[in-house]
Formats: structure tokens, C-alpha cells, sequence
């Protein structure tokens, strides 16, 4: 249970995709970054990304509102945001059909020209990124398609018509 002393305050949060797969990334505007604990009814819980390291800071969701319980123990993980920023960049031109066939190199170049306050280097993990976001382009079958474009399946012609489920007579 929380102490009667614990500082909480109402906190911004935005929600961004995690650098894992099928992972969410939650990041308060001052700069630190929360993953998802659990989730009980209408309530979720965060914790922070040093929670390992002693950071007690926890926040908790509730009805669209983000309140934090608790002081963190270190500095902010700006850099770590921005870095993630533009790794995601990186797999998003990678995926994009419209910038050709960019190398590593020249992907990355245009990640950080996007986002100059962030710092990354080229080596073989950005790579495999890079490479395993071209493969899941190439897999995909385009873009999902809005109510006002026509659907990816053609629709039948014929009129679907009931069968009935059991033949038998008494």
C-alpha cells in the first residue's frame, strides 16, 4: 500500500510503440520512460524503466488519467527517447516503398536529419532492423485500406443464400 507521505501528482504521458516486438513504450513529458506492470479492471499500472535499478516511481491509469506515485532516483531518459525515436524512424523509411532501395547507411543519415538532437551509430543491430522492417514491408500486403477506397477482396456476385443445417424428417 502507498504511504500517507508518498508525493503524487497528475503526470502527461504519451504512448509510443516499445523497441521489442508487440511492446508499448509509455514516456512522460519530463523526460522518463514507464512499461506497462499489469492491469486490473479499469486500472493500469506502470512501472519504471529502472525499476531494477531501485527506482520506486510507479504510475498508475485510470479513466484516461495518468497519476504518479513517488520520486524517481536518477536522471531522465531523454536520450534514451530520442534514440528510440529514431531507431523507429530508421524502420519506417525502411519500410517505405516510396524511398527505394536506401542502404544502411544512407537510412540512417536520413533518421537523424529528421531527428538531429539524437545520436545513434550504424552497427549490426540497427542493421538487422533496418533489414527485418524491409522483410515485414515486403511480406505485408500494402497498407490498410480506408472505408472510402474500395476492399482488398472483391466482392462476390453471388447472393449468399441459408443452408439449411440438419436434413432430416421424423
Amino acid at each position: 500500500m502507498a504511504e500517507a507521505n508518498e508525493k503524487r501528482r497528475v503526470v502527461e504521458v504519451t504512448v509510443v510503440r516499445g523497441t521489442r516486438i508487440n511492446s508499448l513504450r509509455y514516456n512522460t513529458a519530463c523526460g522518463y520512460i514507464f512499461y506497462k506492470k499489469e492491469q486490473r479492471g479499469n486500472v493500469l499500472r506502470l512501472e519504471c524503466y529502472k525499476r531494477k535499478l531501485g527506482c520506486p516511481c510507479t504510475i498508475a491509469m485510470r479513466d484516461g488519467i495518468y497519476v504518479q506515485t513517488g520520486e524517481h532516483n536518477h536522471d531522465t531518459e531523454i536520450m534514451e527517447q530520442r534514440r528510440a525515436a529514431v531507431l523507429r524512424e530508421c524502420e519506417i523509411i525502411a519500410s517505405d516503398p516510396r524511398m527505394g532501395r536506401l542502404g544502411p547507411e544512407a537510412i540512417v543519415a536520413e533518421a537523424q536529419s529528421r531527428h538531429p538532437k539524437a545520436k545513434i551509430v550504424l552497427n549490426s543491430a540497427v542493421k538487422r532492423r533496418i533489414q527485418r522492417a524491409r522483410e515485414h514491408a515486403a511480406r505485408s500486403p500494402g497498407r490498410p485500406r480506408t472505408p472510402e477506397t474500395p476492399s482488398a477482396r472483391p466482392q462476390s456476385k453471388r447472393p449468399v443464400t441459408p443452408v439449411p443445417f440438419l436434413f432430416m424428417s421424423i
